[in-house]
């Protein structure tokens, strides 16, 4: 996929569905103003050009898209102003906090990330999540047309911050897009600096299952630990592979569509990550990831 205008030409281009963006050579892009600019030697001019579209640079260069700085998108060639769809969810009595957010692919998708309030909060535990993500379409409906009704929902305790106290917009576009041939379809999010609780669910889907085994699939255990590891690094300050696992159990198989929860505890002082997947009482798996190298 390539990214650009007529007045920029080329500025990026990507390989779905890989979600960055990386500039062509020669070209870079910097961040003034919480607005983008395009600096490139293909100008007219010397100077930067400012963009119409809100991007988030990641630490290598490479960039992720939000749509237009006007926040008006397009779906299936209908227009849709993000604001007035944010606008129409946080006037109803079960959304505190609303980010959404467009996710590209085969087809393109409305995301939404919301923080729940009391009423939602009552309304999860006494009704579920499915139930109130009706009420919350229901209510969109008369607004909107179908097609432009938001198809993926996460709720977070909190919309994640970057250090310098801005929307984590990258984090939340990585995190909605969970869900794929490799990857869980995440839920729900409670994150604290040092603790990560994910509810997910095992999509049928998966390609693990194919193998694994015929007639009785079942979620592989390394793969349960590389979702651990792969959460606790998009969550905590974890740069570097683990070398080690200590007291790994698995203890009930895990099948498609069961719903999870997970549980990440980073030790930054000792760099040990206790993961642990269950559903209520039950325990499917634990363990720990360890991250330091052993010391002769």
């Amino acid at each position: 996929e390539i990214y650009g205008s007529s007045e920029t030409g080329g500025i990026g281009w990507r390989r779905h569905p890989e979600p960055l963006w990386r500039p062509f050579a020669g070209l870079s892009l910097s961040i003034a103003d919480d607005k983008a600019y395009l600096n490139s030697p293909y100008l007219p001019d010397d100077k930067p050009m400012a963009l119409d579209d809100d991007l988030a640079l990641a630490a290598d260069g490479r960039f992720s898209l939000h749509g237009r700085r006007d926040r008006i998108v397009k779906i299936e060639e209908k227009r849709l102003s993000l604001n007035e769809l944010e606008m129409r969810l946080t006037a109803t009595p079960w959304l505190s906090e609303v980010h959404t957010l467009t996710l590209s692919g085969s087809r393109d998708l409305l995301g939404v990330c919301a923080v729940l309030s009391e009423a939602g909060k009552t309304a999860m535990a006494e009704r579920g999540r499915k139930a109130l993500i009706g009420h919350l379409r229901e209510t969109l409906q008369p607004w909107f047309e179908a097609v432009l009704i938001p198809r993926k929902w996460l709720f977070l305790s909190a919309l994640p911050t970057t250090a310098q106290a801005k929307l984590n917009r990258l984090l939340l576009q990585t995190l909605m897009r969970s869900g794929d041939a490799r990857l869980p379809l995440l839920q729900t999010a409670e994150l604290t600096a040092e603790r990560a609780e994910l509810g997910l669910k095992v999509p049928q889907q998966l390609i693990y299952f194919a193998d694994h085994f015929p007639g009785y699939p079942i979620l592989p255990g390394v793969v349960q630990i590389g979702w651990a590891d792969y959460f606790g690094k998009l969550l905590f300050a974890i740069d570097a592979p683990f070398n080690r696992l200590e007291t790994v159990k698995f203890v009930k198989p895990i099948q498609p569509d069961y719903e999870l929860q997970l549980t990440l505890d980073w030790r930054s002082g000792s760099n040990k990550l206790n993961f642990r997947f269950s559903h209520a009482e039950q325990v499917y798996s634990s363990g720990r990831l360890v991250y330091t190298a052993d010391v002769a």
